[in-house]
């Protein structure tokens, strides 16, 4: 038996799980299995909590998405691990080093029972053929960022101009080898509206590193941005090398699941 809990942030939901004291090995269709939201738990992506690779960090936090598949970096999911490891006692309500696949992020607990996290600044990824061809596709202003995942973002004048689960299906065969997720937003005042597919696993109410992808492209240094999406708002700001998210968690359920 595998002791399990349901979380979310903002309606991005996870399943997490503590592999610190025994190792626990995920297969790809047992993932797939309890990700279904008609037969299993259902989530977006299931979160394994395990020791450190690093010692000068605290824990090593990876994400599967619903496909079974690995995704790199989760930021909704960052702020519910790190809300697990301090609701379970395993490491004292305080800033942590937590290690993924590709960096480290500093997590600390904030205002009005928010948690901020920390990540390196995002960056433009650049593929001239890939962009040349997805511009045969897309004819509003888009951008490729890495924010810890690949992200395509697409800047529109109405957030119902283009249908999402229409557009992947469209351009899969090119992004998916990207792990690629695809995001479509407005400026509205000082805030930012979104919608975003996820790569193996669909659209989702909210997620955090398309929202920092999108707070890299529209924030000047110290200028905060709030992004608002199905499932709630994130809040961000530019801090020198760093970008600052807070956002909140919520804890669902706890269970158990037969191997």
């Amino acid at each position: 038996m595998i002791n399990y809990s349901k979380m979310n942030g903002n309606g991005n939901d996870f399943v997490i799980i503590n592999s610190i004291e025994s190792d626990i090995d995920l297969k790809k269709d047992f993932i797939q299995k309890i990700a279904c939201r008609n037969k299993g738990i259902g989530f977006d992506q299931l979160i394994l909590i395990s020791a450190p690779k690093a010692y000068q960090n605290d824990f090593f936090v990876k994400f599967y998405n619903a496909d079974g598949g690995e995704a790199l970096m989760c930021l909704n999911g960052i702020r519910c691990a790190s809300d697990y490891i301090w609701m379970k006692n395993l490491a004292p309500r305080k800033e942590m080093m937590i290690e993924t696949t590709n960096q480290v992020s500093a997590v600390k607990p904030a205002e009005k029972s928010l948690i901020e996290v920390s990540i390196n600044l995002p960056n433009y990824y650049e593929d001239l053929t890939l962009e040349n061809t997805l511009k045969s596709f897309i004819k509003q202003p888009f951008f490729m960022v890495d924010s810890g995942n690949l992200h395509l973002c697409i800047k529109v004048k109405d957030i119902n101009e283009l249908n999402l689960n229409d557009l992947y299906e469209e351009i899969r065969a090119l992004i998916r080898p990207y792990q690629m997720n695809i995001s479509i937003y407005k400026i509205k005042n000082k805030e930012v509206v979104i919608s975003t597919f996820e790569n193996g696993v669909g659209k989702t109410l909210s997620c955090g590193s398309a929202a920092a992808s999108i707070a890299f492209l529209e924030t000047k240094n110290k200028q905060s941005l709030k992004v608002s999406s199905e499932g709630g708002f994130l809040n961000f700001f530019n801090a020198n090398d760093k970008l600052v998210m807070r956002g909140p968690t919520k804890l669902d359920f706890d269970g158990v699941i037969n191997e």
